[in-house]
């Protein structure tokens, strides 16, 4: 059975299609997340006017309403992080992800993906440690 260090295989991934993706998603981002900003302050002293509030409200409204908004969205898009899916033993999803960040690497049914050592001796008090796959085994080098 091979062992799979997953943040090296991250770590050595090539670019390809799917970081370009992700690059243009944060950049799509930041560029809106600076636009509605810029909008609020904009539109908010005609709304404090025709809300007749103070700027205290004014503001709380200003910052809650995005977030509160886009939770849904960010709960059903966000995938788990890779240790997180380590963790829980969802190796179908690791596989998708690896083929995503990786497709040129092999995957073999018979493989396993373990938390790299040095990351379980960070944290040897946590529930990661007592229950993921760390590797004491260097993994097998990606080709």
């Amino acid at each position: 059975m091979h062992k799979i260090d997953i943040h090296k295989l991250a770590d050595e991934a090539k670019l390809n299609s799917f970081h370009y993706k992700l690059i243009g998603w944060v950049i799509l981002i930041l560029v809106l997340d600076g636009y509605d900003i810029a909008i609020t302050g904009a539109a908010l002293p005609a709304i404090m006017a025709d809300l007749k509030i103070d700027s205290t409200r004014a503001g709380f409204l200003a910052s809650a309403g995005a977030p509160v908004v886009l939770i849904p969205f960010i709960l059903k898009y966000i995938p788990e992080s890779l240790l997180l899916l380590v963790k829980l033993n969802r190796d179908a999803e690791l596989r998708e992800m690896v083929r995503k960040i990786a497709p040129y690497y092999p995957l073999q049914a018979q493989e396993r993906f373990l938390v790299p050592s040095s990351w379980c001796r960070m944290r040897t008090r946590s529930r990661l440690h007592r229950s993921a796959r760390c590797s004491r085994m260097a993994p097998r080098s990606a080709p």
